[in-house]
């Protein structure tokens, strides 16, 4: 049956209505495992192919790239293969999460700030301190062996609690008797990972495999340059989203000047102390690291896990960058003053 034209020009412009009606529908089809909450820390103007494990059994490789200019730790043109982060979660009103300046960029942070505050106010709880921490993640390049269909996607990008993933491997990478590491990521004689996802809050059997054959060029040169994926959050946008109001400009610019030149106290010069050492990794402060690594999957795959016990910003922790702003004048600020001194009258 033929459709009848009206012969009457309407307010739609029917050729435009298509195209936008067919982006909709695009659009609706990317979403449509989205619950609206914890949003990616990934760029949203990149379309990237995200690997999420189900329960089972899984196995793959993990591919080596080269680090760009937001790596935390490492200089551009470096070889890495795995991006060790941290991530402010449950942020806001939408439970959004956000890359934390401070810890990854020695940049100022409104949540760290906050925690820092209600330290110093001494009327939180530590459970309400602890649940501003932000969260250590790890992100891979992999090549997923679980079947042919997922071989075949190429390099896929994964995610994850590094608590749950990264510590455990580097543990198993390192020989006894001071034998040195096994280079599981090298591509030419590297090995496979294994693991279980037994249920959304553990992964368990951890093993490393022989390979079958080497990591070819191609999946080489597909690696993502995992530091320039990630979106970095400016203050006031992190602010906004943490508070739930807009921070003016100048007033931030104020806040910064005032934390960069802090007004000291009068008292007795002191000698420049001496450079602290490294802090060392307090891994008990990441064992209850159930982290949600499904940013946008559906509903059932959202409790994977969460942290209610993360580490301390003030934790001591040789992998990680500590923010200058973290650690700004806190000495200063704690420091009381010296009691006067007891003089005896001359009789």
């Amino acid at each position: 049956m033929k459709k009848k034209k009206t012969g009457k020009k309407g307010k739609f412009d029917r050729s435009a209505l298509k195209e936008r009606l067919l982006k909709r529908t695009e659009e609706s089809y990317a979403s449509k495992e989205s619950s609206g909450k914890f949003a990616n820390i990934f760029r949203s103007d990149l379309k990237l192919p995200l690997w999420k494990p189900k329960e089972g059994d899984h196995l793959y490789n993990v591919i080596p790239y080269i680090t760009g200019k937001y790596d935390p730790k490492l200089k551009e043109g470096e070889v890495s293969y795995v991006l060790d982060i941290w991530v402010h979660t449950g942020v806001g009103i939408n439970e959004d999460r956000f890359v934390c300046p401070a810890r990854n960029y020695n940049r100022p942070c409104p949540i760290c700030e906050r925690q820092k505050e209600m330290r110093l106010l001494g009327t939180f709880t530590d459970d309400e301190i602890k649940s501003l921490n932000p969260k250590r993640r790890a992100v891979y390049n992999v090549q997923v062996l679980d079947s042919a269909e997922e071989e075949n996607k190429g390099v896929q990008i994964w995610e994850v609690s590094h608590w749950l993933t990264e510590r455990l491997f580097s543990e198993l990478a390192r020989k006894p008797k001071g034998g040195g590491f096994i280079p599981f990521s090298d591509p030419d004689n590297g090995k496979m990972l294994a693991l279980t996802m037994q249920t959304k809050q553990e992964y368990i059997g951890h093993k490393m495999l022989d390979r079958e054959e080497e990591i070819t060029d191609a999946l080489l040169e597909a690696a993502y340059t995992l530091d320039e994926l990630i979106y970095i959050p400016d203050y006031t946008e992190l602010y906004a989203a943490f508070y739930g109001t807009e921070f003016k400009e100048e007033e931030v610019e104020e806040e910064l000047e005032s934390e960069e030149k802090p007004v000291k106290k009068k008292s007795k010069p002191k000698p420049e102390p001496e450079p602290e050492p490294e802090p060392e990794e307090d891994k008990d402060s990441y064992e209850d690291d159930w982290e949600d690594d499904d940013s946008e999957d559906s509903d059932e795959d959202k409790d994977e896990w969460e942290d209610d016990d993360e580490t301390d910003l003030t934790d001591d922790s040789s992998e990680s960058l500590l923010s200058s702003e973290e650690d700004w004048e806190e000495d200063e600020e704690d420091e009381e003053p010296e009691p006067p001194k007891k003089t005896r009258k001359k009789r």
